[in-house]
């Protein structure tokens, strides 16, 4: 049997048709003789996709064989999955099935057998994929309780250090599997693109320096902040994470608990972003996609320069936020477009702009009409 993982829809789909798997579910061990990796799947030099390599290995049959696509022959400053770093993980020389290029700009996928992958550090992919659905299962029989025990329950949580009760009961768990699912999936499909992206331009930025701080502001449940501190070539070595809603407390308990190497580094505050001051200056401030647009107008520059103004010198500010467009038909009346995002930021420096799903830097033209990360250094 042979299946695809596909970038659409992320999803593991037999291609004659069939049950249709979530990519966020392991794969069953020991199933297919073969597993190709569509080539618009991103995978990058990061925990994340090491981990969904090595669930992927454990899904083929003895002898089954994974086709992985990677970009570059050695890995690079761009951080995509390179090669080099294929081979590495999978303790074997690859056969190349069409590949074009050289050097860096070899492309194509790699073709391996089965093997014992083993990440070098950990990946929240590794966790959300064991027990994702029972925390989906925990949020539905939550919403059936009054907004003030979601509140209580997020407070008894050992990483939150606030809690505002602001209208408890707007902030309840999705009230079906159903949603609950697209919820936890929407969130964790947040950290595959967001956080190595993010990490590129931290390890740019910093060359190699370690004991960084990072605050998210409307953080959701802080996965993004959480998956950077496990990763020791970030040099995050604290992530503090801001979110409005008390169920993003509830989304990490189980998350917290899994990977101890987190107590004392992973705080989260539940309140909002207006009313927020940061314990430490950090050195990397971020409002990621969904944010500023749910901030009241009058308060954006005030919360911006209230950022800024927490930032460490030498750090730098980034802001992550779909630009206006029809295809977000929800939001579209509250979202601002990309002249807009560079007025707010303007006012602290040069506003650079790099591609959301690549990182590759991008003028102010091609970030006209596209999600892009917008930095604006902090001299230090």
């Amino acid at each position: 049997m042979t299946t695809v993982a596909s970038a659409d829809a992320p999803l593991l789909a037999p291609p004659a048709g069939g049950r249709h798997g979530s990519l966020y579910s392991p794969p069953p061990a020991e199933t297919y003789e073969r597993i190709v990796i569509s080539s618009a799947f991103r995978l990058f030099d990061d925990a994340w996709s090491y981990e969904l390599l090595r669930r992927l290995s454990r899904g083929l049959q003895p002898e089954g064989r994974l086709l992985v696509p990677f970009q570059g022959a050695e890995p690079s400053r761009r951080g995509f999955l390179s090669l080099a770093r294929v081979e590495e993980l999978f303790g074997q020389k690859g056969r190349l099935v069409g590949a074009t290029g050289d050097g860096a700009k070899l492309r194509g996928h790699v073709e391996v057998v089965k093997a014992d992958v083993r990440p070098p550090f950990p990946s929240l992919l590794d966790w959300f994929m064991d027990e994702g659905a029972a925390l989906a299962g925990e949020l539905v029989e939550l919403s059936g309780r009054p907004g003030g025990e979601v509140v209580e329950l997020a407070a008894r949580a050992p990483f939150v250090r606030t809690v505002e009760t602001h209208d408890a009961g707007r902030w309840v768990p999705p009230a079906t599997l159903v949603d609950a699912t697209a919820s936890l999936v929407y969130l964790m499909g947040g950290v595959t693109y967001k956080t190595p992206v993010l990490a590129s331009l931290i390890r740019d930025h910093f060359n190699g320096r370690t004991g960084l701080g990072h605050l998210d502001l409307g953080s959701g449940p802080g996965w993004v902040g959480a998956e950077l501190a496990l990763d020791p070539r970030t040099g995050v070595e604290w992530t503090e994470n801001l979110d409005i809603a008390p169920v993003s407390a509830v989304q990490s308990m189980r998350m917290f608990a899994r990977y101890p190497e987190l107590d004392g580094r992973f705080t989260l505050h539940v309140a909002k972003m207006e009313d927020f001051a940061a314990a430490e200056p950090p050195d990397v401030v971020t409002f990621l996609g969904g944010t500023l647009i749910y901030v009241p107008e009058v308060t954006r520059l005030p919360l911006l320069q209230r950022a800024w103004a927490s930032l460490r010198p030498g750090g730098f500010l980034a802001v992550l936020e779909n630009v206006r467009s029809p295809r977000f038909a929800r939001d579209y009346e509250r979202m601002l477009d990309a002249a807009e995002l560079d007025a707010l930021l303007e006012p602290f420096g040069e506003v650079e702009r790099f591609a959301a799903n690549t990182g590759a830097r991008l003028s102010v033209e091609a970030s006209s009409d596209r999600t892009a990360f917008r930095l604006v250094r902090k001299p230090g």
